[in-house]
């Protein structure tokens, strides 16, 4: 997943927040998983976008994932990454009296994940077990 993929989804997310929010909190750890060099560049090229945009930015690292729920749920303001945690917190920050500017747009476009295990499986993708059951 590269920032230039993602422009358009924070550009819209920006244009969303208030003129008066100019610090950005970049919540990961490589630790947590994944492609550690991959993650470290697109953490990179967020932040220069954002600092592009008249944004301070800092990073929070090397924190346990349950202090970053945490801390990420307190937020005034969130915006969403692509995955099923952040999901779970942006749900937490509404619960919290907090604002996420723009809708989720990860796994199903914003759909209701829990809907998304009762629709057939297209065609092309299922296997030949699964035809056969």
């Amino acid at each position: 997943m590269e920032v230039r993929e993602n422009r358009h989804y924070y550009e819209r997310a920006l244009a969303a927040l208030p003129p008066n929010v100019r610090n950005i909190t970049i919540v990961g750890w490589d630790h947590h998983g994944g492609n550690h060099m991959e993650s470290e560049r697109y953490r990179t090229l967020l932040q220069e976008f954002l600092e592009t945009n008249g944004y301070h930015v800092k990073h929070r690292r090397e924190h346990l994932p349950d202090d970053d729920f945490v801390f990420m749920a307190h937020a005034p303001f969130f915006i969403y990454g692509g995955g099923g945690f952040s999901r779970l917190v942006g749900e937490c920050v509404h619960k919290l009296g907090g604002i996420t500017p723009i809708q989720w747009e990860g796994m199903g476009n914003g759909e209701d994940w829990t809907q998304m295990k009762t629709k057939p499986m297209p065609e092309e993708m299922e296997t030949k077990e699964q035809r056969t059951l």
